[in-house]
């Protein structure tokens, strides 16, 4: 098992290592700029509101947890994270086409996240690991970027999830017999007895899955389970339970704020997404749902020299690193139902992610993929540096921003509030903190900050940007353009409400063209 989704594994400390892997990762990407080269949103404003009714768009939680890639080389799997820092995580993912080998230059983009369930064997909850994919960039070779989001999810299915599924099957009938037993040819085989065609896939404008698993662009936008699937969905939403503890996290604030220093307080109050016991099966709704590997179908972890015709048995279910999925998507018109799904997650989530559906993969800020979140969640991560007093005492942490690629100060301090900040002081006490980077949100009445006028002189003002948390996962401040984007968020104020009636008034069939909130 791994300690936690901030370290997945291994740590690479070898550089020459880690600048082979970056280098392989930049070259299959075409990245020729510094830092991790995935694929970034926008926050949602209401100048861009208009492209969710101009163009197709797919819709999925953000989930409050750590992004990985996922890169299989060499017979190793790594996971990469948005500082570049690469965790080696030794398991079998195997090929389509043969289960004993392993992927080879598989490029995967999702999160770890942990899932918070209710073990009713055990009768206590417990806390499982898993890896969310939302998106594929190359699967065994072959280069999927080009495609549209719809065809590299497809592919993702078919040729991880699908495998993946079929290798648990074929432990778990080896553990049952004692010893290795050859797996049948059903291993090798789609559902409906066929053998899934990479090209057939990959190279489609139409792309559909093998059997009854259909993926279509128009209807209901959803991909059709079997029954062993859909049960097998249904045991893990059971085994979480189906208790609705919903928060009022993403209700509406009354009032627009405006820019930050004079608005409206939101935000002040515990805001971290509740984690759920239940998790809602978003096959009800015609979705794309989450197929995954995980307990009835999950993957195993055999030694690096092993593979399943090896002698012996096969992994402990218990010793898994972790769970594998494929995120749940909605078509944009389904957002209500998203939303109540939401609620139920065992994990925490801060928002919805909106993807253009006719794009390829696009590397760095891709501007047609946005994000919203409620207010009281719509973050910025800033550098900090510690200002100590005449007996070295921390006193104050001044924030900083990145514009061009140059950490600037912000001219700001952080607001002195709440437990992030006391972790601060402390940890600052002991050791000088500047690397840091620190996820804040924005709150305007009832606490005060410092900030630097333009003469440098410190001014006392109401309002202020609070610690949420520290992000271990990044060493880069955010840039100036997405601190700009957040604050326009906050100033046109999008409510989920608000979001839900554009939706409606916009979709299909019922307004053409004019989109765009007044």
């Amino acid at each position: 098992m791994i300690r936690d989704i901030y370290h997945p594994g291994e740590k690479i400390e070898n550089e020459f290592l880690k600048e082979k892997i970056r280098s392989k990762i930049n070259e299959m990407l075409k990245w020729k700029r510094k830092g991790f080269p995935g694929s970034n949103p926008v926050s949602l404003t209401k100048h861009n509101i208009r492209n969710l009714f101009s163009k197709d768009y797919l819709i999925c939680e953000k989930t409050d947890g750590v992004r990985y890639f996922l890169f299989i080389a060499s017979n190793t799997t790594f996971l990469i994270d948005r500082n570049y820092d690469i965790f080696k995580n030794d398991m079998h993912i195997p090929t389509h086409d043969d289960l004993h080998a392993k992927q080879q230059l598989t490029l995967l983009d999702g999160e770890l996240v942990e899932d918070t369930i209710f073990n009713q064997k055990k009768g206590v909850e417990e806390n499982k690991i898993v890896y969310l994919i939302y998106d594929g960039l190359y699967i065994h070779r072959n280069d999927i970027t080009a495609l549209n989001y719809l065809e590299r999810l497809t592919n993702v299915y078919n040729f991880v999830i699908v495998p993946l599924k079929r290798y648990r099957r074929y432990t778990k009938q080896r553990k049952r017999n004692g010893g290795p037993t050859p797996p049948s040819r059903s291993a090798f085989e789609s559902d409906d007895g066929n053998v899934n065609n990479w090209q057939s896939v990959s190279g489609s404008k139409n792309v559909s899955l093998s059997g009854s698993k259909n993926v279509s662009l128009s209807g209901s936008k959803n991909v059709s389970l079997s029954g062993s699937e859909k049960q097998s969905l249904r045991r893990r939403a059971d085994q979480m339970g189906d208790k609705d503890t919903s928060t009022d996290q993403w209700s509406d604030h009354n009032g627009t704020p405006p820019l930050p220093r004079s608005a409206t307080r939101f935000g002040l109050d515990d805001h971290s997404a509740h984690k759920e016991e239940a998790y809602t099966n978003a096959q009800q709704y015609g979705t794309l749902t989450s197929i995954g590997v995980g307990d009835e179908s999950d993957e195993t972890s055999p030694s690096s020299e092993g593979n399943p015709s090896d002698e012996g048995s096969p992994p402990d279910e218990d010793s898994l690193p972790f769970e594998i999925y494929l995120k749940d998507f909605y078509p944009i018109t389904q957002i209500t139902e998203l939303i109540q799904t939401i609620k139920k997650l065992p994990h925490a989530s801060d928002g919805i992610i909106f993807t253009p559906l006719n794009y390829p993969y696009r590397t760095g800020n891709f501007f047609e993929l946005l994000k919203w979140k409620p207010l009281n969640l719509n973050t910025v991560d800033f550098g900090i540096e510690t200002i100590y007093d005449q007996h070295n005492i921390p006193e104050k942490f001044e924030l900083f921003i990145s514009i061009r690629g140059v950490r600037t100060s912000y001219r700001t301090y952080l607001a002195e509030y709440g437990d992030v900040y006391k972790e601060l002081l402390t940890l600052a006490l002991n050791n000088k903190i500047s690397h840091y980077i620190i996820e804040c949100y924005y709150v305007a009445r009832h606490i005060f900050s410092t900030f630097k006028n333009e003469n440098g002189k410190e001014e006392r003002i109401e309002g202020g940007w609070i610690a949420q948390k520290i992000r271990f996962d990044k060493n880069i401040p955010n840039d100036i353009s997405t601190l700009n984007k957040v604050i326009q968020s906050i100033l046109d104020n999008i409510t989920i409400d608000s979001l839900i009636k554009e939706v409606s008034r916009n979709r299909p069939g019922k307004r053409a063209g004019g989109a765009g909130m007044k």
